[in-house]
Parts: C-alpha cells; structure tokens; sequence
C-alpha cells in the first residue's frame, strides 16, 4: 500500500503545491522591495540634480513660514494693560482669555 494518486491526492497536491509557490513568491517580492525602492529612489535623485525641471519637482524651494505680524497701537490697547506698564515687545502676552500679537507697537507723540 503506497501512496495512490487518485482525485483526493491529487487535489492535496495542487493546493500544497499552490500554498508553496504562493509563499515562494511572497518571500522573493518581500526581498526585493527595499532594493527596488532605493533604486527607484536613487534614479529620480540622479535626474533630478542633472535637470533644473525635474530637481524643483523633487526639491521645491522652501515655502515663507514667517508668521504675519500685527500692528498695534499703543492707543489701542487696553488701559489696564498700559497702567500696569506691560509692553507688547517679546512675542504674545496673555490677558485673560484675549491673545494680544502686536510685536512692534509706535508710541504716540
């Protein structure tokens, strides 16, 4: 009594052997990712320093980040806050629950 290939056998063959070269493959693309990344990487870095078009597409120049500033009045601020003498030179000062910006403040004359 030895191995028999009938239907059943034959149907435990195939999906076995279907499991084994499904997992072949998986391993094999699994290993392979990090080097086709890099590679691909690796190209678009290579053209991008050799082409103006596509080095500004890859490297866009930094986009104005500075924060927008608020002109105060000195006439316009609060009494309270000009009795207790507080200026409005070193970033944002915390009164209550209003948020007062201005960072260059003109004196009356």
């Amino acid at each position: 009594m030895g191995l028999t290939f009938d239907v059943a056998t034959i149907s435990i063959l195939v999906v076995l052997g279907g499991i084994i070269v499904s997992g072949f493959i998986y391993l094999i693309a699994l290993i392979n990712t990090a080097p086709m990344v890099f590679f691909q990487s690796y190209v678009l870095h290579f053209i991008g320093s050799r082409y103006p078009a596509v080095g500004t597409v890859l490297f866009p120049p930094p986009a104005d980040t500075s924060p927008p500033t608020l002109e105060v009045r000195r006439s316009s601020i609060c009494p309270r806050v000009r009795a207790c003498g507080l200026t409005l030179q070193h970033g944002p000062l915390l009164l209550g629950s209003a948020v007062l910006l201005g960072v260059n403040h003109k004196s009356d004359a």
